[in-house]
C-alpha cells in the first residue's frame, strides 16, 4: 500500500512507482468525503496504463502526531495521511478472513 500523490498531482498520468505497479495498492487522499485532493495521483499509471488511485481516504486536515517543538499533534495534508486508513482496513480484512500476506493475490 503506497501514498499517491503529492509530486505534480495536479497532472493526468501523475502517479508514481512504486505505487504505479500493477501490484501496488495507490491511495489518493480525500478533501471531505466526496473530493479528490489536488494534490493525489491521478491515472493512468505510466506502467500499463491501469486507472490509479486504487483507493482514496480522508487526507485533508488529518490529525497526527507532532515532531516539532512541544506540540504533541498537529494537522496535517496529503496521500501520506490517506494511506494508514487504507493499510488499517487492509489488515482488519486480512484478519477477518484469516488470510496471511503470502496469500493475498491482486489479480485483474
Amino acid at each position: 500500500v503506497f501514498a499517491s500523490g503529492n509530486v505534480n498531482g495536479f497532472q493526468c498520468g501523475s502517479v508514481m512507482c512504486p505505487g504505479c505497479l500493477r501490484e501496488a495498492v495507490a491511495v489518493g487522499a480525500l478533501v471531505g468525503s466526496k473530493t479528490l485532493w489536488g494534490g493525489s495521483g491521478k491515472g493512468p499509471s505510466p506502467v500499463g496504463g491501469m486507472v490509479k488511485p486504487d483507493f482514496v481516504a480522508p487526507g485533508v486536515a488529518i490529525r497526527s502526531a507532532s515532531s516539532l517543538g512541544d506540540a504533541k499533534f498537529m494537522r496535517l495534508t496529503g496521500t501520506s495521511m490517506a494511506t494508514p486508513h487504507v493499510s488499517g482496513a487492509a489488515a482488519l480484512v486480512l484478519q477477518a478472513y484469516d488470510v496471511d500476506g503470502e496469500s493475498v493475490c491482486i489479480c485483474g
